[in-house]
């Protein structure tokens, strides 16, 4: 359950898991201000809407100075070798 992950990032590793519910780049905005950091990682999702919140979510941080990375993990094959 996500509550186990989150007693488990909590006890073993110090660290901890937020809930929230709104728009990500507003919310990740709420969260830089608490906790300040410095990157996000996040996999690239290929639909249309998903695409719209990475770009929301990329200018957002750009004005906070984080540094956004993402990686392609969605699928078996590689995006460039889809047809």
């Amino acid at each position: 359950s996500v509550l186990d992950l989150k007693q488990t990032l909590q006890k073993e590793y110090q660290s901890d898991l937020y809930f929230t519910k709104g728009e990500v780049e507003k919310e990740l905005v709420k969260l830089y201000h608490q906790y300040p950091f410095q990157k996000i990682y996040y996999f690239i999702e290929p639909a249309p809407e998903e695409i719209q919140v990475a770009e929301k979510v990329e200018k957002a941080m750009a004005l906070l100075g984080v540094e956004c990375i993402s990686y392609w993990g969605n699928t078996i094959c590689d995006k460039d070798d889809l047809p």
